[in-house]
């Protein structure tokens, strides 16, 4: 059986990456505007920016007090694919 990381942590992965996509997209609409409007944009910019942090921070704590899942072995040397799904990087 193979073993998945939590829905904690799969739910910290995915809002933080939504958020980092939002925040793109509103630093990207505000390069244009003048400078007035620039400040409307760029206020939810940076709560967004500081949510990213502590959901950052939060998912840290997340896998310092959390197992990960156990990594895969990789293919044999002579039969190596490029697939993300057999990679493994850990810190334990």
């Amino acid at each position: 059986m193979i073993s998945k990381y939590s829905k904690g942590a799969i739910a910290l992965h995915w809002l933080i990456a939504i958020l980092v996509i939002a925040n793109f997209v509103l630093a990207s609409m505000a390069e244009d505007l003048p400078r007035e409007a620039q400040g409307a944009l760029m206020s939810p910019h940076k709560a967004i920016g500081i949510s990213i942090l502590f959901f950052s921070v939060l998912r840290l704590i997340w896998r310092l007090t959390n197992k990960p899942p156990h990594c895969r072995q990789p293919f044999p040397l002579g039969r190596r694919r490029w697939d993300a799904s057999y990679t493994c990087f850990s810190i334990s």
